[in-house]
């Protein structure tokens, strides 16, 4: 579950910090930043889960306006299989070249992975502050995520960065449109699209593929809708 978001100089977003609870509803006017906060989010999802770069994922037009800042920073904490998990990464993304300044994830309160952009260090137990000592430690790549070329297999047989990654590249984003929603299923697809134009086809998909899941995909819903029953083709 995400507990906890942090943008700066990004969009109208600056040193803005937001603690979403289990069940969140978020309004305002067009304009107010609504549909900012979920793009910052899927950004992030992009660059550490993703071969993204720096460059590919971070825009200078998307700098707030206001700002002389030429860096971005964000944050975004959660909880996973009751572990914490508190991610952090600050870009430059001004010429000749855009590049990761600092990136860190702790769990638990322990910091386990940290980049300068020139060298990643990590350690399962967490990492010393003065060293590196028992620490693994290995050549950066300055224009993407230490995340996503971290070779676990090798340094993380616990699989704590795994897990945080599986669960960043785990969360659906969707901008509804119901005027085109599709009224009827002629086939099972895999996976909705954003508009969620193909919901029925989906869910088709989803109830026969994974009946279970699907109980608890209602479960959640009754727990986060009120007056939530049930969802079922006919």
């Amino acid at each position: 579950m995400l507990t906890r978001l942090y943008i700066d100089n990004f969009r109208c977003f600056e040193d803005f910090e937001y603690k979403p609870g289990p069940k969140q509803l978020i309004l305002g006017a067009n304009g107010t930043g609504k549909s900012s906060l979920m793009d910052a989010v899927m950004r992030l999802q992009r660059f550490v889960t993703t071969p993204a770069t720096v460059g590919g994922v971070f825009r200078a037009a998307d700098r707030t306006r206001w700002s002389k800042k030429t860096g971005m920073k964000f944050g975004l904490d959660c909880v996973v299989d009751n572990q914490r998990y508190a991610y952090e990464v600050v870009v430059e993304i001004s010429p000749p070249e855009p590049k990761v300044v600092s990136e860190t994830l702790s769990r638990n309160g322990a910091r386990i992975l940290r980049s300068d952009g020139e060298w990643v260090t990590f350690s399962p137990s967490g990492l010393n502050p003065n060293g590196t000592e028992g620490a693994g430690r290995y050549p950066a790549v300055p224009r993407r995520s230490a995340l996503e070329n971290f070779p676990s297999e090798v340094l993380d047989p616990d699989r704590y960065v795994q897990t945080f990654r599986e669960w960043l590249s785990s969360l659906q984003f969707f901008k509804i449109n119901p005027f085109r929603m599709e009224s009827e299923t002629k086939e099972e697809v895999k996976r909705p699209r954003r508009s969620l134009t193909n919901f029925a086809s989906w869910y088709r998909h989803a109830v026969s593929a994974n009946p279970e899941s699907n109980e608890r995909f209602l479960s959640d819903l009754r727990e986060s809708i009120d007056g939530f029953e049930t969802l079922s083709l006919v």
